[in-house]
């Protein structure tokens, strides 16, 4: 009954609130939102808001608590003192800027929540601009969006602010690096020194108008660095790609399609790294199909390759190689019957490998008086 008067409920909250909205209009537009796109009754928590002002982000977060209270259509839980203070310590944001899967599980088995709720507000050119998302404790799906403009003058938020812009003689920086190492930033009378994990985020709090250094400095000696301008009321978020070179070490078969006879390949191979970043490939391919009815095709090609592989930040990577082998090729004919021929041939092969294993790959191939191309698709199991 309750999910059946929402629509009508949210009709007349839109009716009302077409004008500009007010810090605590959009914090009940917000909570009906909730309310509307979260299953019933069901264990949410408010967990995290980000305004560069801790007064304003207890208001926001106590307020938006007290209406998902009144409204009844969630089980709202509130941490206590001790609980909420260990789930920001631990809080980690993914590239996106959202709570990434670990935290967001850790702290809704804190909690017992199902759902949890986070939010921030920036300042724009005339307006703040104020967005709430509701993700699912478990996997950090996002289950509900909500985002509104609000006035520039709102009381609420100058008399929590101190009446002055928002940020307005600061501005923020959050670093992600895909891989773990000593980060330092210097500048503008700021030396900080912090670890960061791989695939984390870590916000460096606010800064003052300047310009920063940041370097990374990795377990494998390697050093990346940017520089960054911070300006007031901006957010700078600074991404490290750097992956260190990987071992491809993998065993697999793949099908694929050839450009000319024999048609079909099946191929069985596998790789060796003795150093990072390289490979020996090793395989042999088998094929099958003329194109014609009266025709029988049939070959063998064992070959070694030489590649090169770049990892992907996520996982998985690309890979260039180039090598040779022996083209043993078998044809039979109506009237000539089986003619055998065997030829060296050089080729040029690239493809990806992803995280889960899928590989996709085209091939190059010439006995130096032809050229033909390969194309095939496999799974590989990848070896650690």
């Amino acid at each position: 009954m309750k999910k059946a008067l929402l629509p009508v409920f949210l009709w007349l909250v839109t009716c009302v609130f077409l004008e500009a909205q007010t810090l605590d209009e959009t914090i009940t537009r917000a909570a009906a939102r909730l309310g509307s796109d979260l299953p019933a009754d069901a264990p949410t928590a408010v967990i995290h808001f980000r305004s560069g002002s801790q007064a304003l982000n207890d208001y926001v977060i106590n307020r938006l608590h007290a209406a998902l209270v009144r409204n009844r259509w969630v089980t709202p839980i509130k941490p206590n003192a001790t609980q909420f203070q260990n789930i920001q310590n631990g809080l980690r944001f993914n590239e996106a800027d959202e709570i990434d899967r670990e935290s967001a599980r850790d702290a809704g088995r804190t909690l017992g929540a199902q759902y949890l709720v986070s939010g921030s507000i920036e300042r724009g050119s005339s307006r703040y601009e104020i967005l709430f998302t509701a993700i699912e404790a478990e996997s950090a799906e996002i289950k509900s969006r909500y985002s509104a403009s609000v006035n520039s003058n709102d009381a609420t938020i100058s008399s929590l602010i101190g009446a002055a812009p928002l940020s307005s003689t600061s501005g923020s920086l959050e670093i992600l690096a895909v891989t773990a190492g000593r980060l330092e930033i210097t500048g503008e009378d700021v030396h900080q020194t912090e670890e960061i994990s791989a695939g984390r985020s870590l916000r460096a709090g606010e800064l003052n108008e300047g310009s920063y250094r940041v370097v990374i400095r990795y377990n494998d000696g390697k050093t990346e660095e940017k520089t960054v301008e911070i300006k007031p009321a901006q957010a700078v978020r600074l991404k490290f790609n750097y992956r260190p070179p990987e071992r491809l070490n993998t065993v697999g078969a793949s099908l694929g399609v050839s450009l000319a006879a024999p048609y079909f390949i099946a191929t069985v191979q596998g790789t060796i790294a003795p150093w990072r970043g390289s490979f020996l490939d090793l395989g042999v391919e088998a094929g099958l199909g003329s194109g014609k009815a009266d025709i029988d095709a049939f070959s063998l090609y064992p070959w070694a390759r030489y590649g090169l592989f770049v990892p992907f930040p996520k996982g998985g990577g690309w890979y260039a190689g180039a090598g040779a082998g022996v083209m043993i090729a078998t044809f039979t004919f109506p009237r000539e019957g089986e003619i055998t021929g065997i030829n060296v041939a050089a080729d040029l092969s690239t493809g990806v490998i992803f995280r889960n294993g899928i590989t996709l790959s085209y091939t190059l191939r010439t006995d130096f008086t032809t050229i033909n191309g390969k194309l095939t698709a496999g799974w590989s199991y990848r070896f650690k």
